[in-house]
């Protein structure tokens, strides 16, 4: 039986694995940022049906972030005010952050800050 020597291995061997990491690795990425779009259209859509309702929230300084894994909803300042109702308290919060797993999204874990 002759052994096969180095120069027998074939490049694609070789390439293959790198090109499939790579793809892997896009493909995650894009896969991300199409859920960061998805929770930026429903935070604005819940902050709408909420002015609706007669609760205007305000999110100074929102940013999503958390790549690869996680989804992270932060607001620099947060605050419910109700126009409507003006025996209604206002409440503000300093920083808010609300973090969520991407594989497990019906897990939201939130931290607020006093004012």
């Amino acid at each position: 039986m002759a052994a096969i020597s180095p120069s027998r291995i074939s490049r694609v061997a070789l390439i293959l694995p790198v090109a499939l990491v790579l793809l892997l690795g896009l493909g995650w990425s894009g896969f991300w940022f199409y859920v960061q779009g998805r929770v930026d259209a429903g935070l604005d859509g819940f902050l709408e049906r909420e002015a609706e309702a007669g609760r205007s929230w305000s999110c100074d300084g929102r940013s999503i972030g958390g790549f690869p894994f996680r989804i992270e909803i932060a607001c620099a300042g947060l605050s419910l005010k109700r126009p409507k109702d003006p025996s209604a308290p206002a409440l503000t919060f300093g920083r808010a952050l609300a973090v969520a797993q991407i594989y497990d999204p019906g897990l939201v874990i939130g931290e607020f800050s006093g004012p």
